[in-house]
């Protein structure tokens, strides 16, 4: 769960939202390569944080939703690792 000030989300994950919700407009190589390095990185790829059915796709998509509102909100994700 994700209590979001709409202001800190913009100040702190602003700029990320953005880009993440371009990242679909790249052709597939670019992708696969920045895929690769994010993976290295974080564990998890820029592909999965995009997928609207993966749990941290969820997780951004929602918080992109919320920013696009601009007001506060929780954030709630109900996943199970499989």
């Amino acid at each position: 769960m994700l209590v979001v000030d709409p202001q800190t989300l913009d100040a702190k994950a602003g700029p990320m939202l953005g880009v993440v919700g371009k990242f679909k407009l790249l052709p597939q190589s670019l992708r696969d390569s920045i895929d690769s390095q994010a993976k290295k990185q974080t564990g998890f790829t820029v592909s999965e944080a995009t997928n609207p059915d993966s749990p941290i796709g969820a997780a951004v998509g929602a918080l992109a939703q919320l920013r696009d509102f601009g007001g506060h909100g929780v954030v709630v994700i109900d996943a199970v690792k499989q």
